[in-house]
């Protein structure tokens, strides 16, 4: 049986639910995959930023933070004082990273969504059950069906979720690294004129 098979199957047996279910999986990963990839492009930034060298890589010069500290030096070419093109900077940094948050709170919503889909499918699975039960001619393939709706819901909703959890955090961990990890560089740019 192909990936294809069971996912035809399980869409069969779940029912409608199942569209949504598959649905909110995809777009929380697809938001995941796509903060992954700049978080660890900033973080790689950021490392090369705290590394003396004078040959910065193309990857650091599409980075968010390197064009924020293109407009330090700016700010600092056209006579603002130090200390305050470095406020600029913060506040430049406060307004991106929630971005980031933004958009992993989003697909966190989405996580926690699944389970509850999964749950409404399975009290339409064992209304189908009682549906099937009440009637004078019981049907086994009827209670069947129920029953396997109100477990395969359930069991995706679970699945959708539980890695979703998971990955978020470590995402929200890292982007909170990296705010860490920047306002250090900062502080230390500041006090010794790195910049």
């Amino acid at each position: 049986m192909t990936v294809y098979d069971s996912v035809l199957i399980a869409f069969k047996e779940g029912g409608a639910l199942m569209f949504w279910l598959y649905a909110c999986s995809l777009i929380s990963w697809l938001i995941f995959f796509d903060c992954l990839m700049k978080v660890l492009a900033e973080k790689k930034a950021i490392s090369e930023l705290i590394k003396p060298t004078d040959s910065k890589s193309r990857l650091l010069k599409q980075s968010v933070f390197y064009q924020y500290i293109k407009d330090y030096r700016q700010l600092i070419g056209q006579g603002i004082e130090p200390a305050k093109a470095m406020k600029e900077l913060s506040k430049k940094i406060d307004l991106m990273i929630p971005i980031f948050e933004r958009r992993l709170s989003l697909a966190g919503t989405l996580i926690q969504v699944a389970p509850l889909l999964g749950l409404l499918g399975t009290v339409s699975g064992i209304i189908l059950t009682f549906d099937a039960l009440r009637d004078s001619q019981i049907s086994n393939n009827l209670i069947a069906h129920g029953i396997s709706r109100a477990l395969y819901t359930t069991e995706y909703g679970l699945l959708i979720a539980i890695p979703g959890l998971y990955v978020g955090l470590l995402l929200f961990r890292m982007v909170e690294r990296i705010r860490i990890q920047f306002r250090n560089w900062l502080r230390q740019s500041l006090h010794g004129n790195v910049l």
